[in-house]
């Protein structure tokens, strides 16, 4: 396909020229063409255009127009990765996933991340985590995270605080919790006319594949949105701004799949002699 060829060609001159405007068209156009042609997905994986993807991605801005250039490579990343089954991943492929993952990592613990500025940006790193292998979730931790740290982390969580091994999986939760008030309206009269499954199930459904392929990231998730009761257990469970108030109100929510996903978070969360 001459047309992948010559955007991508194109993409890698914009990238050293830093033509941003340009660049985020030729995103658009891989982003419609990999949705719609299956071919140019698996031309895309040929040439190796997940590392310039990333390279795109890791760009570093406070520009909305530059945010808007990593959440749109992100996008074409997405639907590069979403037919991929598991037999057809080859190591080198696989080595690119792995290096994903880190680099996203990297962009949940970026101290700059503003939820409001760059929630385009987070929302396609949600969607992308959504797809990769289960067992690389273990690698959104630092490798100088311990097994016996996380209790010490639930203490030490403060907002500024964003440096320790698992702070990209607390940078998720808070996500939830802004996207959990943002449905309830919250947070602001302009919650936007995006529906309740569409801000609620991706985040929810990462935060469950992440915390069933990793024990420590489930034991971190459990303590976080299901702490301790103390004196709330005089409290109805719905009554609250909680991230588990807000979950039992979804429970009875009348869209089934948004039911359905707060009820198997929390599942999850609760059964971990089920999990590895």
């Amino acid at each position: 396909m001459g047309l992948i060829k010559s955007v991508m060609e194109s993409v890698d001159i914009l990238i050293e020229t830093e033509n941003n405007e340009r660049l985020l068209l030729c995103l658009k156009l891989l982003f419609l063409v990999t949705a719609l042609n299956s071919a140019s997905r698996q031309e895309l994986i040929k040439s190796n255009a997940l590392q310039m993807l990333m390279k795109i991605v890791k760009m570093k801005s406070s520009k909305i127009t530059d945010l808007n250039v990593s959440a749109e490579a992100l996008k074409v990343v997405y639907n590069i990765l979403y037919s991929i089954r598991d037999e057809d991943v080859t190591k080198e492929l696989g080595d690119d996933i792995q290096n994903l993952v880190v680099m996203l990592r990297c962009i949940l613990q970026d101290p700059m991340l503003n939820e409001f500025i760059s929630y385009a940006l987070v929302s396609q790193v949600v969607n992308v985590l959504n797809i990769i292998p289960k067992h690389l979730y273990k690698h959104l931790l630092d490798g100088n995270f311990s097994d016996h740290a996380t209790d010490n982390l639930i203490k030490d969580s403060a907002p500024e605080n964003k440096t320790n091994g698992i702070s990209s999986i607390e940078i998720l939760i808070d996500f939830l919790h802004s996207q959990l008030k943002l449905d309830a309206g919250k947070e602001s009269e302009t919650a936007s006319d995006i529906r309740t499954d569409e801000r609620i199930c991706p985040i929810l459904n990462c935060l469950t594949r992440a915390s069933k392929s990793n024990r420590r990231i489930r034991k971190f998730c459990r303590l976080k949105v299901l702490p301790y009761l103390g004196k709330d257990v005089k409290r109805l469970p719905e009554d609250g701004d909680s991230i588990r108030n807000y979950l039992c109100k979804l429970l009875t929510h009348p869209v089934q799949i948004v039911g359905e996903s707060a009820a198997l978070f929390i599942f999850v969360l609760c059964k971990e002699n089920r999990f590895p």
